[in-house]
């Protein structure tokens, strides 16, 4: 993640053990969040954000609204035949309504921390 974070910030990355896909996609959203705290989170940034996360899978929707084409987003542990299930996303359409209503309210600015 070192090097990662360095080549990102410009720095000097010798000696650090090369970063994969994975860490560079979470360091890019870490950076875009933290430089711009205060741009409004858009639709447009959020499904950027997840294209950086999950950036090389083929078995996701990246960067794009889920749809439930495939049964409903589950957080799931186990064994085949014995999974359980710990989460269930809400449908598609109450998240998007969600997101709508959530966005608007999105401030502007965020209070600066001491």
């Amino acid at each position: 993640m070192r090097s990662s974070i360095a080549r990102k910030l410009g720095m000097d990355f010798k000696g650090l053990v090369p970063s994969d896909r994975r860490v560079d996609g979470i360091v890019e959203v870490l950076i875009d969040a933290t430089r711009r705290y205060d741009e409004p989170l858009t639709k447009e940034r959020l499904c950027g954000w997840h294209a950086k996360l999950f950036q090389g899978r083929t078995d996701l929707k990246v960067g794009a609204w889920r749809d439930d084409a495939n049964g409903p987003m589950q957080v799931v542990s186990g064994q085949l035949g014995a999974e359980k299930v710990h989460y269930e996303a809400p449908p598609p359409s109450v998240s998007r309504r969600r997101w709508r209503r959530t966005s608007s309210g999105t401030p502007k600015t965020f209070p600066r921390t001491r």
